[in-house]
């Protein structure tokens, strides 16, 4: 027995750098999309979150139960096809046991460890939530698949920083100010009313997924090496830059994602716009100049420049159409002189 357990065991580990490994990302990703989409579902029909009503209300579960496996049939079909495929070209075998824990592993609990959690935000923040978990899926992808690999542990402590400091921002506007998260999700070129900002919203998009392929592939390559305490201070950054965000989120509630002005807006002076008048824009140079870094690359920093231009470049045009259409920012400006970055800009 123990030296099957031990071939078992050595056999999961060997997938990750085997072929097909890819899927080791493709595949909790996807599961974890289609959890995310369950749990806004049971949300928004006042559902209790999922392991909760299996252990809670047993007359359901098996209708529960039923439910979840229709979401991830194909997931299950594709995972238990993919992993028969290895094990032939491998082992010239199946083993069943090791294949069914491959498939649970790839396509049944990150589904599971997903849909609670997401069901407990309000319905009204569905929305985030879902482009929060395409987000990770997105960059997932963008990480692991030009790296080659899933042995890669910057990339994996990167993902930790970013993605639990922007869980943790998401669930606080969840609770305090859905609002400021319903704005937060209209995002991106199409969102923007001006052609300008469309231009520059579309060209910071392809930036910033840049300054992620391109650690990626410094990764696969080795064009370049940081050293150990380096990348612990690019992952610092990564969070520092989060917390300035999340400081100007608790401080101007009309921070929207698309350049507008509400028609309850004033201007905001105190907290981090004391400081400087685009505290968020700082806040995204300081996370941007981390990322590179947090990954381990040199060659990352390459995208630096050109996103701190896309940025300013907005900046420029957001502090125009301020002028024109909200009262109150002419004396703003001449009260918190600096831009950017305090004592220089």
């Amino acid at each position: 027995m123990h030296e099957i357990l031990a071939r078992g065991w050595a056999n999961l580990l060997a997938r990750l750098d085997g072929p097909l490994h890819f899927r080791f990302i493709v595949q909790p990703l996807v599961s974890m999309l289609l959890g995310a989409r369950a749990g806004i579902r049971d949300a928004r029909a006042s559902e209790p979150p999922f392991l909760i009503a299996l252990l809670r209300f047993p007359e359901r579960r098996k209708q529960r139960m039923k439910d979840a496996l229709r979401d991830v049939a194909t997931l299950l079909l594709v995972a238990a096809l993919l992993d028969s495929a290895y094990q032939l070209a491998v082992h010239r075998s199946i083993f069943l046991v090791e294949l069914l824990i491959t498939v649970a592993l790839l396509a049944l609990v990150p589904y599971l460890l997903v849909r609670g959690p997401m069901a407990r935000l309000a319905p009204a923040t569905g929305q985030a939530v879902l482009g929060f978990a395409q987000l990770v899926v997105v960059m997932g992808l963008l990480l692991f698949a030009p790296a080659g690999t899933l042995r890669w542990v910057e990339g994996w402590a990167f993902l930790g920083v970013f993605f639990g400091a922007s869980l943790a921002i998401t669930i606080y506007l969840a609770r305090n100010d859905p609002a400021l998260l319903r704005r937060r999700t209209q995002a991106g070129p199409l969102a923007e009313k001006e052609r300008s900002q469309k231009v520059i919203q579309g060209l910071a998009g392809l930036s910033f997924l840049a300054t992620i392929a391109l650690p990626s592939l410094d990764h696969r390559y080795g064009w370049s090496h940081v050293p150990l305490p380096v990348v612990i201070a690019g992952d610092a950054l990564v969070a520092l830059g989060f917390l300035i965000v999340f400081l100007v989120f608790r401080a101007n509630t009309f921070t929207s994602s698309v350049i507008e002005v509400a028609t309850e807006q004033r201007v905001i002076d105190t907290g981090p716009y004391a400081v400087v008048r685009h505290p968020m824009y700082a806040g995204a140079l300081v996370l941007l100049a981390g990322m590179p870094l947090a990954l381990g690359s040199l060659v990352g920093l390459a995208t630096f420049p050109l996103f701190t231009a896309i940025l300013v470049w907005r900046l420029l045009d957001e502090e125009r159409f301020l002028l024109g259409h909200l009262t109150g920012y002419a004396a703003y400006r001449q009260k918190t002189r600096y831009r950017l970055v305090p004592h220089v800009w």
